[in-house]
């Protein structure tokens, strides 16, 4: 297999900044009641203000995000993919018969295997669906392994890159989070002339990255964990924040996972 290499994610074509920054307070989502920020991860929907602000796209086939039961709302990037694309992606709780009437000669499973394919060797225009797992690498591979449709499906894989995720893993850094496999599931699909046609997919994870950059930027004695990767925090083009919430180099806050209420503090710090 090829090895990962490191993509730019400052070359994405989408701006969430200035509409973002604009949401201050947390609201009642208008469904279901709860405290959201930018969207409902329960409901995978925006809060009325971004509505017409955040971009909406359509994929050239559907997207089926079968999500492990012990996968939290609030700690997956998958569901940004919902939010972006509502028209053509499906959140499906996984169980045994979950994919039971798929159509599986036109449908393909982002998964590795000795008979997978490249996204790029395929016709899009075959395909209805694809499915992405959203759980553990080891949550996956029980999933794939149990569900005899998944079984069943044909394999497809991206060309390997390393992940700008902001948490560290147990894995190596070619372990993508979810929205960037999917992400680049979509931008491997046009295997010449891509001009960005599925960056905002990237939408909210471009945001919080920056968030992350510019938070830790500020405050340059902060530290990492020892797991993390190397060089993430890029001190030589990271705006710094004015008023970073990051401030102390040494709390011990507790962890926050939901997507819209991140925890500065303790991201990736090393933990006392």
């Amino acid at each position: 297999m090829p090895k990962a290499k490191p993509y730019d994610i400052n070359e994405l074509k989408v701006s969430p900044k200035p509409v973002l920054d604009a949401c201050s307070d947390r609201i009642s989502c208008s469904t279901c009641g709860k405290s959201v920020k930018f969207f409902c991860y329960h409901c995978c929907m925006p809060i009325s203000a971004l509505s017409e602000k955040i971009p909406k796209i359509r994929l050239p086939f559907k997207l089926d995000i079968i999500k492990h039961p012990k996968e939290l709302n609030g700690k997956s990037t998958a569901l940004h993919a919902k939010i972006i694309a509502p028209e053509d992606v499906e959140i499906v709780s996984y169980s045994g018969s979950c994919m039971s009437g798929a159509d599986i000669s036109k449908t393909v499973l982002l998964f590795p295997g000795p008979d997978a394919k490249s996204i790029s060797e395929m016709d899009p225009v075959l395909l209805d669906r694809a499915v992405v797992i959203d759980g553990t690498w080891s949550q996956a591979k029980t999933m794939v392994r149990d569900n005899p449709e998944l079984h069943k499906m044909q394999k497809v894989t991206i060309s390997p890159r390393t992940t700008r995720f902001w948490r560290y893993q147990n894995l190596d850094e070619s372990y993508l989070a979810t929205i960037e496999a999917i992400y680049f599931l979509y931008r491997d699909s046009i295997p010449n002339g891509y001009n960005g046609e599925y960056d905002a997919l990237m939408y909210f994870y471009k945001y919080f990255y920056d968030l992350i950059q510019s938070e830790y930027a500020a405050v340059p004695e902060k530290r990492f964990h020892s797991r993390h990767q190397q060089d993430y925090i890029c001190y030589d083009t990271a705006v710094p924040a004015e008023n970073p919430r990051a401030a102390n180099p040494d709390t011990t806050a507790k962890v926050n996972y939901d997507f819209d209420e991140l925890d500065l503090d303790r991201v990736f710090v090393e933990p006392k």
